[in-house]
């Protein structure tokens, strides 16, 4: 009887420790389909450790534990997009989520929420005088290294400069060969030494 009764008390608070999760969606996804981000980014392990080919440590040791990423970017200088995300904005309940961190620079804001009850789950927005970044991860997030990257910016090598290069195709098509060729040449090489260098 003692058995089954456990049993039961375990069921019923795993269905609800389900169900508490299951209603924190991606608060990106009804604002993906509003189409007015300039950027938006699905990022898994596999890419993630791509795009650090700077081999920033502080970006390595906050991402490490995420199983996905989403990344948008907004230009806020049109004002109908900035209208749109507006009202996108003040849409969003965070009465049910944790504020983790926040932090104003230079006259730029981040902040990072997580669902109360989760520890898998982040929501982050960095909002700069033109234009706002937003991130969605799922899995774990070292925050005290999320906030180095936050203040400090990062160095992910080619894919920095692509960014931050607002030339013509061409010019981007070469730092995306050079990033492809140096993800060749990491994936060639043993995985440990390459978190030994990290770490």
């Amino acid at each position: 009887m003692k058995i089954r009764s456990t049993f039961l008390f375990g069921l019923v608070f795993l269905l609800t420790v389900t169900a508490c999760q299951n209603q924190h969606k991606n608060p990106l996804t009804d604002l993906r389909e509003e189409s007015i981000h300039s950027l938006n980014m699905f990022l898994y392990p596999s890419t993630i450790r791509m795009i650090n080919l700077g081999g920033d440590s502080a970006f390595y040791q906050a991402t490490k534990g995420i199983k996905e990423l989403q990344y948008l970017t907004i230009n806020l200088a049109d004002s109908s997009t900035a209208e749109i995300y507006a009202e996108w904005e003040a849409a969003q309940d965070f009465e049910d989520w944790e504020e983790l961190i926040s932090a104003k620079i230079d006259g730029n804001s981040s902040i990072v929420y997580a669902p109360k009850n989760s520890e898998d789950k982040f929501f982050a927005s960095m909002r700069t005088n033109n234009g706002v970044n937003l991130l969605w991860a799922e899995g774990s997030i070292n925050l005290n290294q999320a906030m180095k990257v936050m203040d400090g910016g990062m160095d992910l090598g080619p894919i920095t400069d692509y960014l931050n290069n607002n030339k013509k195709d061409k010019q981007r098509s070469e730092v995306w060969k050079k990033a492809r060729e140096e993800q060749r040449r990491l994936e060639a090489a043993d995985s440990t030494t390459f978190e030994k260098i990290i770490d």
